[in-house]
């Protein structure tokens, strides 16, 4: 049986603009937001300061990964922003059928489920973050196993999934505590994580890293690392190295 999570986001149909979860319809009557539908179109309203509204021309990115098959769970807090994400969904139809199939947990590409890591997307901006993020890991498991990069990025891809609190694209999280409450999407992720990510870590089968929003996720336990401080600023994971590797079967 599917969980909710899965069940109202593989439900979802994002047909036009604005792309929102039923339940979070809310979002639109207190929300600063925008419904661009092409990058020439941003790029003519863009102001640089402008970094708190949310980007609703944008498709939601609730998780990201194979979430039957992962070891490793990041925990974030939403999808940040910038311009060229715009320019990747509406000029590259690669990448936006990826991000749907995603979304779907359906067709995803079986040697880079986790579509941030897969070569032909390293440009994009989650692309360069996760690449970026995973740079140390990488160069370990490629020193330890001579592997080459590409394979490398697939072994990774295979294992990495994350799950998102708030889905929706902006440079910063700017809701409050009280305007969250009313959306049904962070309360359908903390229940997976808490629900089902929990369990599975408790018993060994994965490991989990609460990278942003740790007060918010609200879990604790075997194989739940909470980051803290500056590690959860900067959600650093080469600390943690050791660890990953061992769940990435390295």
């Amino acid at each position: 049986m599917k969980n909710k999570l899965l069940k109202e986001w593989g439900a979802y149909k994002p047909i036009k603009p604005p792309y929102i979860l039923k339940g979070d319809k809310a979002l639109l009557s207190f929300s600063k937001h925008s419904l661009y539908t092409n990058y020439n179109t941003f790029i003519k309203n863009h102001h640089p300061a402008d970094t708190k509204t949310i980007h609703l021309g944008l498709l939601p990115v609730p998780y990201a990964g194979n979430l039957a098959k992962a070891k490793i769970f990041i925990l974030l807090l939403n999808p940040g922003f910038k311009p060229i994400n715009y320019f990747t969904e509406y000029n590259h139809k690669p990448y936006r059928q990826a991000l749907l199939n995603n979304l779907k947990q359906k067709n995803l590409d079986a040697k880079y489920p986790f579509l941030f890591l897969n070569p032909s997307f390293l440009w994009t901006g989650g692309g360069s973050y996760w690449s970026q993020k995973f740079g140390k890991i990488i160069e370990e498991i490629m020193g330890q196993k001579g592997w080459e990069y590409q394979k490398a990025l697939s072994h990774i891809s295979q294992k990495v999934a994350i799950i998102q609190s708030f889905p929706y694209h902006s440079g910063k999280y700017s809701l409050t505590k009280k305007e969250t409450k009313k959306l049904a999407s962070p309360k359908l992720a903390r229940e997976y994580v808490r629900n089902v990510l929990k369990k599975k870590a408790e018993s060994g089968k994965i490991l989990v890293l609460v990278t942003r929003h740790a007060k918010a996720w609200g879990i604790e336990g075997r194989n739940i690392i909470n980051f803290k401080g500056p590690d959860a600023r900067a959600a650093h994971l080469v600390k943690y190295q050791k660890k990953i590797l061992e769940y990435l079967d390295i």
